[in-house]
């Protein structure tokens, strides 16, 4: 079931890309080889799934955190009010950084330290539920 090449394609070209054609034998030994290679060199990259933590933004970095406590702080605007709501935010993000050295400096009109930088979360907890204006 040979066909004739049409005159669209050049003759060596015809011959070249047509199955079963002579000179190509299909995949050759070196197409397998090729393909082991690509898969051996993927499975030693040692690809996952999982995201991994940029090195460079070190989680554990000493941070303070500095919370106003003045009047405008109790607008209902934010359930129940800014102070509290910020309050919530600042122990969560205790929660996440476990371990790591925070500060707390509270300020309305001037700044005071409250706390100095611990590596403890439940030492700054009682200080920050007992802010207000």
């Amino acid at each position: 079931m040979h066909r004739k090449p049409s005159g669209a394609l050049a003759p060596h070209l015809a011959a070249a890309l047509t199955v079963g054609a002579r000179g190509t034998g299909g995949v050759m030994a070196i197409d397998g080889v090729a393909v082991c290679a690509a898969l051996i060199a993927l499975a030693t990259a040692g690809p996952t799934w999982n995201r991994v933590p940029n090195p460079l933004v070190a989680q554990t970095a000493p941070l303070a955190i500095v919370l106003e406590v003045s009047k405008t702080m109790l607008q209902a605007d934010v359930a129940p009010n800014r102070l509290e709501r910020a309050k919530h935010k600042i122990l969560d993000l205790l929660a996440v950084r476990a371990g790591a050295r925070t500060a707390l400096i509270a300020y309305a009109g001037s700044a005071h330290r409250v706390t100095p930088l611990t590596e403890d979360p439940e030492i700054l907890k009682p200080f920050l539920e007992g802010l207000g204006p």
